[in-house]
């Protein structure tokens, strides 16, 4: 066998076993995400599953005017701080705001945080209400 055959047999061999160091990894946390829903699918699915956390991430004064009923209020600021000691990784978690933007991202901040069963709630209460869901304002 000649060198330049050698050396490009060499050549692919390191090239396959770098290959295969880059591949996936088993790590849920890694290929975990949240998943975007409707208010209406939202609703449905937690009338059907009475343990799931329904968390609404608006600001107190927010949250005052009135909101999805069911939910608990946990500012999007202290997700991070709050969520080990108030929601439990073997629930499902749906997460609500305003108009969407920050349940998408707390429901990032409670995957990084180990969190597999997240939901967002595309349009947050602004489409909760315009949808005649059940609001509460207590």
């Amino acid at each position: 066998m000649s060198k330049s055959v050698r050396f490009l047999i060499l050549i692919l061999v390191v090239l396959a076993l770098a290959l295969a160091a880059c591949g996936g990894s088993d790590d849920k946390q890694a290929s975990a995400t949240y998943q975007t829903i409707s208010v209406t699918e939202a609703q449905k699915q937690l009338q059907a599953n009475p343990d799931a956390i329904f968390v609404d991430v608006r600001t107190a004064e927010e949250y005052a005017t009135g909101h999805a009923e069911g939910t608990v209020l946990i500012p999007l600021d202290e997700v991070s701080d709050r969520a080990a000691a108030e929601l439990p990784k073997d629930k499902d978690i749906y997460v609500i705001c305003r108009s969407g933007n920050r349940s998408k991202s707390a429901s990032e901040t409670l995957i990084s945080l180990g969190y597999e069963h997240v939901y967002n709630v595309d349009g947050g209460t602004n489409a909760w209400s315009s949808a005649g869901l059940p609001m509460s304002s207590n």
